[in-house]
């Protein structure tokens, strides 16, 4: 029985090549074959235009028909405040409307004028530091590293780079509201399980510039996403320790630079929220492309009563297998690192690589 089990991946040295994109048609600002850091401006587009409806025949006291026949404006043309948008001929009492604003003329029919009001840019960042490897059109880049990356399971919507700070000595350890330090003013920390709202509230008092944590309970989602920084959980919601495989990269990375891209988890494009560690050096690898599970592959187990165990797959049972409250469903035995052997669903499972 063939099964694709979603994948996140924990690779010490591997290449990553992430795009960045702006949601609509806009202005790319680097080139092809540049270095950029994780601040650098890689595109730009007005997001939010405001538009401004001018009826220039009631302004001027004429009909629409003498109104059209006034204009000096064209569709495209850009405008400063004061320009004349139209004016009777020349004369005693001559009569000017002019622009109440900095823009851009969208339509021109009869007395009006719709104006696309001159607005504030949004500017997109590299946020992943590394080489332009594409430009996607008008709308982004692709951008190449190498370095360590280590995938969660959900995330708050934000990112930041920083300098990683490890507070957790094994990977059941708590977070907990005393241990947030002025010290730690500007780090990306890295926690264990948070059963505090108020850890989320005191780190943006230091401030902190993100966390990492193992799990939470699902009641405290609504503070992280509160949160004005980054929060990925590892290992999801509940109490669940760090898995070994997350835990023992990133508590070896303390003081080192982290791109923290707590993007949520989509199912169907893949993305995940992941940590990533640039590092100057010879490319390795991309990372592998999903496949069908397979005996010895390293896996994660995200259910109870093995939440965040980590294990082997010693089989792959040909038949549907028979679980607690009547369910049957696709199944493999898994030998855990502690040497016990379970057999969890396949849904159940992650592929760890």
């Amino acid at each position: 029985m063939s099964e694709v089990p979603t994948t996140s991946y924990v690779l010490p040295l591997t290449v990553v090549r992430r795009e960045r994109t702006l949601p609509q048609p806009g202005r790319v600002l680097v080139r092809q074959g540049q270095q950029v850091n994780a601040n650098t401006p890689v595109a730009e587009a007005n997001l939010h235009p405001e538009h401004v409806l001018l009826n220039v025949a009631a302004a001027l006291g004429v009909d629409a028909k003498k109104a059209a026949s006034w204009m000096s404006c064209e569709v495209g043309e850009r405008l400063m405040k004061g320009d004349a948008i139209a004016a009777s001929p020349k004369g005693l009492f001559r009569k000017v409307f002019r622009s109440p604003c900095d823009g851009e003329v969208v339509l021109v029919r009869g007395g009006l004028v719709l104006l696309k009001k001159q607005t504030e840019d949004t500017t997109l960042q590299a946020v992943y530091p590394g080489d332009v490897v594409d430009i996607i059109g008008n709308r982004g880049v692709v951008i190449e590293n190498t370095g360590a990356l280590v995938q969660g399971r959900w995330g708050n919507g934000k990112h930041t780079f920083g300098v990683l700070r490890v507070m957790l000595k094994s990977a059941d350890e708590e977070i907990t509201p005393d241990r947030m330090d002025i010290a730690l003013r500007g780090a990306v920390l890295v926690g264990g399980i948070c059963r505090n709202p108020e850890v989320f509230t005191l780190a943006a008092e230091i401030p902190v510039k993100g966390l990492i944590l193992s799990s939470m309970p699902v009641s405290l989602r609504s503070a992280a996403r509160k949160a004005p920084f980054p929060v990925m959980l590892v290992d999801g919601f509940g109490e669940i320790p760090m898995n070994s495989a997350a835990y023992d990269l990133l508590s070896t990375s303390d003081e080192r630079d982290v791109v923290l891209h707590a993007r949520p988890f989509d199912f169907y494009t893949g993305d995940r929220p992941e940590a990533f560690f640039p590092l100057s050096g010879a490319g390795q690898a991309m990372p592998p492309m999903p496949r069908e599970l397979a005996v010895e592959d390293l896996v994660w187990v995200c259910s109870a009563p093995h939440p965040g165990a980590v294990g082997h797959v010693v089989r792959i049972f040909a038949e549907p297998q028979n679980f607690p409250g009547g369910m049957r469903a696709p199944a493999a035995q898994v030998r855990l690192l502690d040497g016990q052997q379970i057999t969890v669903p396949l849904a159940n499972l992650e592929l760890v690589r």
